[in-house]
């Protein structure tokens, strides 16, 4: 991979149709491999030119920051097992901090079968994204021995849910969206994504596509899953964060202004916690001075 020149990005913008961004990484925020960990997720098509494969890059979120879209590839034009070779470049790109490349969940189902042998036996990706049922209580119990991401009628009703309240909830301690799109194609999709019913039931209108959506939808489930830590939600690390930093601002703020005699409504033996000399009838009593 190389990065593109001005001038280069000049003559591929002024295509119709957005044609230039096709078959290109477009980045939005390069790897922080030190600090964070990624997903790639992808939607697999035939690669004729009669559907598109998308492969998404997904920071996990942290404490600190929500999950964000940092790269996005599309493409209508490369066949389903070619792609294993471009899903490996760009995992090997966004390494993460746990010192493996990013996990990558491509779509099993379909074309997608091809890509993930490909990638698995062929290139020896070692970072595959390993399928886990999502009716299992016990989630040490719920891994299985495939790898992939597999879209039933039940796993996409989840993935899509899960998108839309990730792009429309704001964490109330940071005050941030859950998860952040950058791709002008996803958002472009997301637009002509419609339902007459429930959000699971939305698909992309006569003559639109929806590979952006479901790839995004893919990445930012799995990158939730991620980032449960034991039995600890990111929003509860969030409000214990949020709870802490309150409680520390308070505690500057009373050593920046400490409470004295001449501040307060009380003396400074009551300040100190000692008793007080003249005793509770000083004024009535003169003679205890």
């Amino acid at each position: 991979m190389r990065s593109l020149k001005p001038a280069e990005w000049n003559n591929l913008l002024a295509l119709p149709n957005d044609e230039g961004m096709m078959d290109k990484l477009l980045v939005f925020e390069p790897p922080r491999s030190k600090k964070h960990r990624y997903v790639v997720s992808a939607d697999i098509s035939n690669g004729v030119g009669l559907d598109r494969s998308s492969i998404d890059v997904i920071r996990v979120p942290t404490i600190r920051e929500p999950a964000e879209q940092v790269a996005h590839f599309l493409t209508d034009s490369i066949d389903a097992g070619d792609l294993a070779a471009y899903l490996d470049a760009i995992g090997r790109l966004y390494f993460g901090n746990d010192d493996l490349p990013a996990v990558v969940a491509p779509e099993f189902n379909g074309s997608g079968a091809a890509t993930v042998n490909t990638l698995q036996k062929h290139i020896g990706y070692p970072n595959v994204y390993v399928w886990r049922t999502l009716d299992n209580r016990d989630q040490a119990k719920s891994v299985t021995s495939k790898v992939g991401w597999y879209t039933s009628n039940q796993s996409r009703r989840i993935i899509i849910e899960t998108l839309y309240h990730s792009l429309k909830a704001v964490d109330p301690h940071t005050g941030l969206p859950d998860y952040r799109l950058n791709s002008p194609f996803t958002i472009a999709e997301l637009r002509t994504f419609l339902s007459l019913g429930p959000i699971w039931m939305g698909e992309a209108a006569e003559g639109a596509f929806d590979d952006c959506i479901l790839s995004s939808a893919i990445g930012i489930f799995i990158a939730q899953e991620l980032a449960v830590t034991g039995k600890e939600t990111i929003h509860e690390s969030r409000r214990r964060l949020s709870e802490e930093s309150a409680r520390l601002t308070d505690q500057r703020r009373q050593d920046k202004h400490p409470t004295t005699p001449q501040n307060c409504d009380i003396t400074y033996s009551e300040l100190m916690g000692q008793p007080d000399p003249y005793g509770a009838d000083w004024e009535t009593n003169p003679h205890v001075l």
